[in-house]
């Protein structure tokens, strides 16, 4: 795993979109920034992956909702570095590639986002969605019902999420994922199997190596 660092100012060299992502700016950081370029103003996040690669997530106001783009430093030009630096950054943001909606060198049509009909909320990510969701709520605590209301704030519900869950009828599926996070306690990559949170009654308490965990992300709750 690659260590994400949170940038507070950004950097000033030009930057260049090379990616879309199905999910929006607050996925990724607790804090953006309003800026302004010649094309409109954005929403903004930036980051950095050692001394070596530095990147935006940025989310213009005529964008589609629940979704960023993937900046580089125009420097990064080749495509063997481009394709390199998007595997960096999804892999250090723990980011499944079902979420990625375009890449430099896939086709675009203005105006049509296609979404993978695969992209749904799954156990690992609903884990580390449940941690950033607790760490930014008072004492890192939260219940899971708090969690399942909060979710789609984060995260854009697919039309695979919405499907009735097989096991729980009166839920949707993106509903028994989240709670299969609480519920799976033993699961060796776990939250609570790793340390990363403690259960008490109804609520979830991130620990101080689950608020790590979350900044080696680049989602600092500090």
């Amino acid at each position: 795993m690659v260590d994400v660092t949170f940038i507070r100012m950004g950097t000033d060299c030009d930057m260049v979109a090379h990616a879309i992502f199905w999910r929006p700016a607050i996925y990724f950081a607790t804090e953006l920034r309003t800026e302004q370029d010649d094309l409109d103003e954005f929403e903004v996040a930036s980051f950095c992956i050692g001394n070596y690669l530095s990147f935006d997530i940025r989310h213009y106001k005529g964008h589609p909702d629940f979704t960023c783009s993937l900046y580089f430093p125009v420097e990064l030009a080749s495509s063997e570095e481009i394709v390199e630096g998007i595997q960096m950054v999804t892999a250090g943001l723990e980011l499944p590639q079902t979420a990625i909606a375009w890449r430099r060198g896939d086709q675009f049509e203005f105006g049509h986002l296609p979404r993978d009909p695969d992209d749904r909320l799954r156990e690992p990510e609903a884990r580390i969605l449940a941690l950033k969701i607790a760490s930014i709520c008072p004492g890192h605590t939260t219940t899971t019902s708090y969690v399942k209301k909060t979710v789609k704030k984060y995260y854009p519900l697919s039309s695979g999420d919405k499907v009735r869950s097989p096991k729980r009828r009166n839920e949707q599926l993106w509903q028994q994922i989240v709670g299969n996070v609480v519920s799976h306690k033993k699961t060796k990559s776990g939250p609570f199997q790793k340390g990363y949170a403690i259960k008490d009654g109804p609520n979830v308490t991130v620990t101080d190596d689950g608020l790590a965990y979350l900044n080696r992300l680049g989602f600092s709750s500090t």
